[in-house]
C-alpha cells in the first residue's frame, strides 16, 4: 500500500514540476491596451497567450484562436498596410518593445530590431492570421540566433 502511495505521489510531484518548467511566463507589462482589447474581444485571458507558445516563444502554425488574437492584435497595431506590405514602423515598435524584452536580449536594440525587420518582411500567409503567426514566428527566431 505505501509503495503504491509514495509511486503515486512521485508521479504527482514530477508533473507538477514538468509543468511548471514548461509553462511560459509573459510578463504583465507586456499586454498593453491592444492586446488586453484583443482578449476581451474574444473572451479569452492571459494564460491563453502563455499556454498557446512554447518554450521558444513560438506560435502553433495550426493554432486557430492564436490566429484570430493575431489578427486582431495585428489589425490594431496596423501591422499590415493598405497595400498589403508589413509596416515597419509597427513591426519595429513591436520588437522593441515586446519581443526583445521577452525574450531578455540585451545589446543595442536598434540594430537587432532591424535585423529582425530586414529577415521577416517578405513574411506572407493564407489569411490575416497565418500571416501573423508566421511573421511572429520569424521574429522570435531571428531574434534567438542573436
Amino acid at each position: 500500500m505505501y509503495s503504491i502511495m509514495y509511486s503515486y505521489t512521485f508521479y504527482c510531484a514530477l508533473f507538477i514540476c514538468c509543468a511548471q518548467v514548461f509553462s511560459v511566463e509573459i510578463p504583465d507589462p507586456l499586454f498593453d491596451k491592444d492586446a488586453l482589447e484583443c482578449l476581451e474581444e474574444m473572451k479569452l485571458d492571459k494564460s491563453f497567450i502563455q499556454k498557446s507558445v512554447d518554450e521558444k516563444f513560438r506560435v502553433g502554425k495550426d493554432d486557430t484562436k492564436m490566429q484570430e488574437y493575431l489578427e486582431c492584435l495585428g489589425k490594431a497595431k496596423k501591422v499590415v498596410k493598405e497595400d498589403d506590405k508589413l509596416n515597419e514602423a509597427s513591426m519595429n515598435d513591436h520588437v522593441l518593445n515586446v519581443l526583445i524584452p521577452l525574450l531578455n536580449k540585451s545589446g543595442d536594440k536598434n540594430e537587432l530590431a532591424t535585423k529582425v525587420i530586414n529577415a521577416c518582411i517578405h513574411i506572407t500567409g493564407d489569411s490575416y492570421g497565418k500571416r501573423m503567426v508566421n511573421l511572429h514566428n520569424c521574429a522570435v527566431e531571428e531574434l534567438a540566433k542573436h
